[in-house]
């Protein structure tokens, strides 16, 4: 959850042990009773959380990571594979290895919504197997999209389809030359996404799609 200028949060909402139940369910008040017990008796009040300061005003979560819109500081991805580990004094951590090695923030002047296309780690290039009847990806599976007050729809990902792994999709599976985030276009006609917002943003398909496919042609 974005909460401004107090940074996000990552509020548990189920049993951290298998079965996973969501608080307060039918499987939860069979599976751990107690719990379940404990949790209507407090008015069914979320208090787990962890959380990361900054000013965050929009997040998604994909995988193992979590995309952030922080305003005039742009885009950040934050590394959550380990939100659960009790192990890990720092469960959210802005880059796992050294800067030198990983750059998960792109530069934009005032970010405030952020939008991956599927939460699952697809790979549109990667070649399908007739064999197993699949499908074709539509590239723009392969990127994020941000709205910016100030430069309307930016792209996060590598437009390059000749690069050994464009786009940003694949750094779900930790290669390397991805884990470099890039901006691949800023989209703005005349201004018409100038003071965008998040509810705004989720109009963007259409302009999504009609500026993917002219940019694919190109390419």
């Amino acid at each position: 959850m974005a909460t401004g200028k107090k940074g996000f949060e990552a509020i548990a909402v189920a049993e951290h042990d298998e079965p996973e139940a969501i608080y307060g369910s039918d499987l939860q008040r069979i599976a751990y009773p107690d719990n379940y017990k404990t949790f209507v008796n407090h008015h069914r009040e979320l208090s787990a959380a962890a959380e990361h300061s900054g000013n965050v005003l929009d997040i998604q979560a994909r995988g193992e990571y979590a995309y952030a819109a922080l305003g005039p500081r742009g885009l950040r991805v934050y590394d959550i594979a380990n939100i659960d580990n009790k192990s890990f004094s720092e469960r959210i951590t802005t880059a796992p290895v050294s800067p030198i090695g990983q750059r998960f923030y792109v530069p934009t002047k005032n970010a405030v919504a952020i939008a991956s296309p599927t939460t699952l780690g697809v790979d549109p290039l990667r070649k399908q197997l007739p064999e197993n009847e699949e499908q074709p990806i539509h590239l723009l599976y392969g990127f994020l999209y941000l709205a910016d007050r100030e430069e309307g729809l930016v792209i996060i990902g590598d437009p390059n389809l000749k690069s050994k792994v464009p786009a940003w999709a694949r750094s779900l599976m930790a290669v390397p030359p991805t884990i470099f985030l890039k901006r691949a276009l800023a989209f703005n006609p005349g201004g018409v996404l100038t003071g965008a917002q998040r509810d705004t943003s989720r109009n963007f398909g259409e302009i999504i799609g009609r500026r993917q496919q002219a940019l694919f042609s190109r390419t």
